[in-house]
């Protein structure tokens, strides 16, 4: 375990002990029930969370995010939460509504909005300083975040989300699986792409961050020229980094919308909201009534619906590969 990985993990054990919040929210994530899900092949695992009810119907809307203060700015913190300092710009807090133990937030201190490009070689270099045992993500403003006004990452345990555990890896497990790659040069990373046609996923494999965020940072502009946004920002995306070995793996899951159509609160509707982590194969569903009578087919087509058409997906990655 790495240093950063090893405070990270005293911090956790000590907020238990000294923030009744987060003391409460892991009690409640103890008492969430699981269920697996087969979709294309891969497992995947629902989560009955009633805990995550206020994050997967948070308002996202301009009015609603400026009507409220920001909860990650520090001096709105709660007095009894602590964090660890990173790179003197950002900071490693515990999540008190967490959906892996232990689960953190990392957010920068100034109040900067949600922006990949921004956060990308301080992603690379959370995930290289955590290690192994943790897998860095990213929400986008549209993609899950429920604080897109403020820039933050999360970390929680790569062994606990599944289809991290599903990948072929170059190099580490068998070459065949979910993942076809492309093999780079010695400078320039593997390159990635799911089979399955309701996961678009593209994946690099390298040794140099410095090639890495060079060749995400093209790929994210080949995907705003591809699939604009329509608020002129950054793509829809989900992204996750984690350090593998002596190389960093980056995924990037190109979005076509926020939410599906089903969503909503109401009996015949679906309270599901696809952030990093679902995509990642930890599905939240805060209400019961969802989580007992989703079926695999359905599942499948709420993260069909929210995630970028497979054609325009193939044209992302033939340009990435031109």
């Amino acid at each position: 375990m790495t240093a950063l990985a090893a405070k990270a993990e005293a911090l956790w054990k000590s907020q238990i002990e000294t923030w009744p919040m987060l003391a409460d929210g892991l009690d409640a994530l103890l008492a969430c029930e699981y269920r697996t899900v087969l979709i294309g092949g891969l497992r995947m695992e629902l989560q009955w969370n009633p805990g995550r009810i206020i994050s997967v119907t948070a308002k996202v809307d301009p009015q609603s995010i400026a009507a409220r203060p920001c909860f990650l700015c520090p001096h709105n913190l709660p007095p009894e939460q602590e964090g660890i300092a990173f790179q003197n710009d950002w900071q490693v807090l515990c999540n008190p509504r967490p959906i892996l133990v232990p689960h953190f937030t990392l957010p920068l201190r100034e109040h900067l909005p949600q922006d990949l490009d921004f956060a990308l070689e301080t992603m690379l270099a959370f995930a290289e300083n955590l290690g192994e045992t943790f897998v860095v993500f990213y929400n986008g403003p549209q993609c899950g975040a429920s604080a897109p006004d403020h820039m933050h990452l999360q970390a929680v345990p790569a062994a606990q989300t599944p289809l991290l555990q599903q990948l072929n890896l170059p190099g580490l497990n068998p070459t065949e699986g979910v993942i076809d790659w492309i093999q780079g040069s010695n400078a320039e990373p593997h390159r990635g792409f799911a089979r399955a046609p309701f996961l678009p996923l593209a994946l690099w494999l390298g040794t140099s961050l410095t090639h890495l965020s060079a060749e995400l940072r093209h790929a994210l502009a080949y995907l705003r020229q591809i699939h604009p946004p329509g608020n002129g920002n950054e793509p829809l995306v989900n992204a996750f980094a984690w350090a593998v070995g002596d190389a960093c793996l980056f995924g990037i899951f190109p979005r076509a919308k926020h939410r599906p159509a089903c969503y909503g609160t109401g009996q015949a509707q679906v309270l599901l909201s696809p952030g990093t982590l679902d995509l990642l194969g930890r599905i939240v569903t805060p209400r019961q009534i969802d989580y007992q009578g989703l079926r695999d087919s359905e599942v499948e087509a709420i993260l069909q619906e929210v995630c970028l058409p497979r054609s325009l997906f193939q044209t992302w990655q033939q340009a990435i590969l031109a």
